[in-house]
């Protein structure tokens, strides 16, 4: 199960019950300067030099790098997609807390999770 979706689960019984304290802090993760987007910078930092040590050689280069085979290369792709589902949680979290202290401060009770990080 990915992480993106346990925290969509654990979401929807849990905030109901949040502060508003809470929420800003939740909220927080969808802000610019975030975890989650200093992870993705971190993750373009990474990848970038890899992409160009692979390049190097598929041109004929020292074959200098550590990712040859298929299995190395599907375990990095995986990391990478693991990586990116569990930003991606993180981003929807936050989105979700600001949206639900947005409704409570205009009087709806309730909000549903939309898996495109909104409420109807």
């Amino acid at each position: 199960m990915k992480l993106s979706t346990v925290v969509e689960t654990l979401w929807i019984k849990a905030a109901p019950h949040l502060t508003d304290e809470e929420l800003e802090r939740i909220a927080e993760a969808d802000d610019e300067g975030s975890t989650a987007l200093c992870l993705v910078e971190y993750l373009q930092d990474v990848l970038e030099p890899m992409a160009c040590l692979a390049m190097a050689d598929d041109n004929g280069g020292a074959n200098t790098g550590s990712f040859r085979s298929s299995r190395d290369v599907s375990s990095l792709m995986l990391f990478i997609a693991s990586t990116l589902n569990a930003i991606e949680a993180g981003m929807y979290a936050g989105r979700w807390a600001r949206d639900m202290k947005f409704a409570r401060a205009k009087g709806i009770e309730s909000c549903v999770v939309q898996k495109n990080g909104g409420t109807p």
